[in-house]
């Protein structure tokens, strides 16, 4: 898990010294990780997590599929 946050977010980068903060930007990311997996496993996309994540940064309608992925999986 430590590679994808990593890689999708560039975590290693960031130099928050807040401790606090530091969770809630990491429990954040693991909550958007595992949306997207969640996505992928329903719509059977092939497509990697930063693709999914650069495609709904340019069109934000695609968010509510995403955040809905298990629920529409049932």
């Amino acid at each position: 898990m430590h590679w994808l946050l990593d890689v999708n977010f560039g975590e290693d980068g960031y130099k928050v010294r807040d401790e606090d903060v530091q969770k809630n930007l990491n429990v954040l990311r693991k909550i958007v990780i595992n949306c997207i997996n969640s996505y992928k496993a329903c719509s059977n996309s092939k497509d990697p997590a930063s693709q999914i994540l650069f495609a709904n940064l340019l069109d934000s309608r695609n968010i509510l599929a995403i955040l809905y992925a298990d629920r529409l999986q049932n």
